[in-house]
């Protein structure tokens, strides 16, 4: 049987807020009762009787009469309560259940089953009429509704067969009020004490395993039907219910919830939560939130959760332990304990944070301290009212439970953090690789068992990876320091024409004998750029420039009325607001290097991921001008999977095809760079597996042994190499050299390229090259192809 349909528009969240009279009507017209049900006081009559005999109360006993009397009017009328004898009926549950009577207590008395109230609590009543408060009902969870028909399935299993089932019942009840926006949480309770069963004919036989079948579908109306034939049962009766008030627990709950398990909450919305939490626990809605951060003091805008409006808490930390007054915040602080000022406005020297307090209208304030679990204060919890005089201790002593809840969630909040804080520096400053990581997690936890174990060899496990294979490449921009130098010559040329320009207006407009000197040596200083750059002239025209010319030009400005400001501020602007020079060209320059080395780079990761999800793999990276890389692979580096040799040669040519794309990239990107740039491709092949180490002191991997520094040595040298008896370097714009050491490599690459030169990536001309000498090899070779650009 499908849960109930109600006619119900619901909000985004699915919660509605409906009188409480609608809501019930709505499930009494929907909720099936395939049952009899009548209200009679017979069963409560009988235990009257009983308890007479027992106690000889003569009380009791006069009572009896008059109930029996009016239920057979109520019998003889099949259950139905006329106005006269609804008077009596109020009458007597006054009497007999006078905690009904009791101020605030929200109970009802109703026939069996049903949400026909017979009889309600003055208080309920109220509740009831009051339009000002609604009852929240989730019509997402319809699924979870308990309906009658569950709730006499359980009363049957336990007074037919023999069962304890506990109440069905465990929602939790909200009311809201629509005036002040407070909410109170209800668990309600029903007693079944007073309901007796009648079965027309034989009881329904059940096994213990449909009884269990049943048990496990106490939720499915249609399989309770099944078992349970529920129109041979009729009941009589009344049941009592009770709305019990467990509002603090169920704030408390909520705030748990949502502070610790919900950690992907925004910290400002967790706090308008807690601000809602807080005003329905004290049952005030004149109270606002906000918090304090402290412990990463320089980096919240506190503007956005502080109520004192203190952007920085860092000045604020400062006032609060160099203050010589011993104001609310720094009690706080201090001694760790809530503080409570009774009067803002009262306070003759305030502090940043009070005054903000008293500007934005706050008259009276709790301060809450919030710890980590070494007992420092991390946070201060705001709890402020716009009257004088609005808490009390009884006050702190009500939110004690909320302050450890939210002491611990302010742990796990900074925990997180800096667990993520953590995480960050590892992806981004460490070469702690991911595919390498299991390693590190490996020799960690070794490590930390010993201690715990008091083992003596405490050393930490070295961290190698043997026999893995090299793979380098490199997209170089071709003369780059030329290119680099040339664009520092033109700035300085440029600013020492600009800034003669201002020295001969100034000579020309007032007599100062010094300017003559100073146009002499920045004439000269003209004419040898324009020659020859020298990173030492450059040093001696900045010196120039920034330490004599302009401080001279500036005070000459302050000095002479004559001298138009507007004329040396076009100077100054045209200069680096942080430099003090002209920086164009060098600023194109290395904006253009900038935008190449995040192209090959964003390309080269891209990439990278892709093969680490066919193969884990040790994947570092450098920009320079360019960028280069190695990679390492072989059977020590994978925690499960299995290195074969095809493995290697798949990487290869992986290699070689994106290096191919990267000089795509690169002469793509020519026309939207300031200075257009080229590069040229280098790949050294290694044939020999090697062995990578960890260094502690260094935090980063090199390879390991005498014969593996070879590698490195090589690595290093390869891109300035010349080819034998020429000047021409190997490295060429759009050319791709492949570094090779030994024959075998020279004939796997070959079928390499002739499958480039398939794909369209590369020209069919192949240059087989020897090279010159390098300082520790000789006999190098190299095949050189050009790329095809699309």
């Amino acid at each position: 049987m499908k849960p109930p349909i109600l006619n119900i528009e619901n909000n985004k969240e699915g919660l509605q807020y409906l009188p409480m009279d609608i809501l019930i009507n709505q499930f009494n017209e929907l909720l099936v009762q395939p049952y009899t049900t009548r209200f009679s006081f017979l069963p409560f009559i009988q235990k009257m009787n009983n308890r007479v005999q027992h106690t000889n109360c003569e009380i009791t006993a006069t009572m009896i009469p008059q109930i029996e009397a009016l239920e057979a009017r109520i019998a003889n009328n099949n259950g139905a309560i006329s106005v006269e004898e609804q008077q009596q009926v109020d009458q007597i549950t006054n009497i007999l259940l006078p905690s009904m009577f009791f101020e605030g207590e929200h109970s009802f008395v109703c026939p069996p089953f049903t949400k026909d109230y017979v009889y309600t609590s003055p208080s309920l009543a109220a509740l009831k009429n009051d339009n000002k408060w609604l009852v929240r009902f989730d019509i997402s969870n319809t699924a979870n509704i308990i309906t009658p028909i569950q709730q006499v399935a359980a009363f049957i299993l336990n007074k037919v067969y023999g069962l304890n089932i506990e109440s069905l019942f465990t929602d939790v009840i909200t009311f809201r009020n629509t005036e002040t926006e407070l909410e109170r949480h209800y668990k309600l309770v029903i007693r079944d004490d007073f309901i007796q069963i009648h079965i027309d004919g034989d009881q329904p036989e059940l096994s213990r395993a449909e009884i269990n079948d049943l048990l496990n579908n106490l939720n499915d109306d249609e399989k309770i039907l099944q078992y349970l034939p529920l129109d041979k049962f009729s009941f009589t009766g009344f049941g009592i219910g009770v709305f019990t008030d467990i509002t603090e627990h169920e704030i408390q709950s909520s705030i748990k919830d949502n502070a610790i398990r919900k950690t992907d909450i925004k910290h400002e919305e967790l706090l308008s939560v807690i601000k809602g939490h807080i005003r329905n626990y004290l049952n005030r809605n004149d109270i606002d939130i906000g918090i304090a951060e402290v412990y990463f003091e320089g980096f919240y805008n506190n503007d956005k959760v502080s109520l004192s409006g203190c952007k920085d808490f860092k000045k604020l930390k400062h006032s609060i332990l160099n203050e010589n007054h011993c104001h609310a915040y720094k009690k706080a602080y201090c001694h760790k304990l809530p503080v409570i000022i009774d009067d803002i406005g009262s306070i003759q020297e305030r502090t940043v944070a009070e005054e903000g307090l008293h500007k934005k209208g706050y008259k009276s304030i709790l301060l809450a301290p919030l710890l980590n679990s070494n007992k420092e204060v991390t946070s201060i919890l705001e709890i402020a009212s716009k009257e004088k005089y609005s808490f009390s201790k009884l006050d702190i002593t009500r939110l004690e439970p909320i302050f450890d809840i939210l002491n611990i969630a302010n742990d796990v909040y900074l925990r997180d953090l800096n667990n993520g804080i953590s995480q960050y520096i590892k992806n981004q400053f460490t070469t702690i690789h991911p595919s390498v990581e299991w390693k590190f997690e490996e020799v960690a936890t070794k490590h930390v068992i010993k201690e715990k174990f008091d083992d003596e060899n405490r050393e930490i496990e070295e961290i190698v990876f043997k026999d893995v294979y090299p793979l380098y490449g490199q997209a170089d921009i071709v003369n780059s320091s030329q290119i680099r130098n040339e664009s520092i010559q033109l700035d300085l040329i440029d600013n020492l024409e600009r800034v003669l320009v201002v020295l001969r207006f100034i000579d020309s407009t007032i007599n100062f004998h010094l300017l003559a000197a100073y146009l002499e040596k920045t004439e000269m200083a003209l004419s040898q750029i324009k020659e020859n750059y020298t990173s030492s002239l450059e040093s001696y025209i900045l010196d120039l420039l920034n330490n004599e010319v302009h401080p001279l030009i500036r005070q000459l400005v302050q000095e002479y009325d004559e001298l138009p400001n507007a004329k040396m501020d076009d100077y100054f602007k045209s200069l680096d607001h942080d430099l003090g020079i002209v920086y164009n060209r060098r600023r194109d320059y290395e904006t253009s290097v900038t935008k190449l080395n995040t192209a090959i780079a964003t390309y080269l990761n891209k990439e990278d991921q892709i093969m680490q999800d066919q193969l884990p793999h040790y994947f570092e990276k450098y920009k320079t001008d360019g960028v280069e890389y190695n990679i390492y692979l072989g059977q020590s580096i994978l925690k499960n999977k299995e290195f074969t040799a095809f493995h290697l040669k798949n990487f290869r040519l992986w290699q070689l095809v994106n290096i191919c794309e990267i000089t795509r990239i690169v002469d793509g990107l020519k026309s939207e760079l300031p200075i257009p740039l080229e590069t040229a491709q280098l790949i050294f092949v290694f044939n020999s597996p090697l062995s990578i180490r960890f260094r502690m002191d260094e935090k980063q991997f090199d390879v390991d042994g005498t014969y593996n520094v070879r590698y490195e040595i090589l690595k290093k040298r390869i891109d300035k190499a010349l080819l034998k008896g020429t000047n021409e370097r190997l490295s060429q714009a759009g050319k791709i050299s492949i570094v090779y050491l030994l024959e075998s490599d020279k004939k796997e690459y070959l079928e390499y390229l002739g499958y480039l030169i398939s794909k369209g990536y590369i020209k069919e001309e192949i240059e087989d090259l020897e090279l010159e000498k390098l300082q520790g090899a000789d006999g190098l070779r190299a095949l050189r192809v050009e790329v095809i650009n699309q």
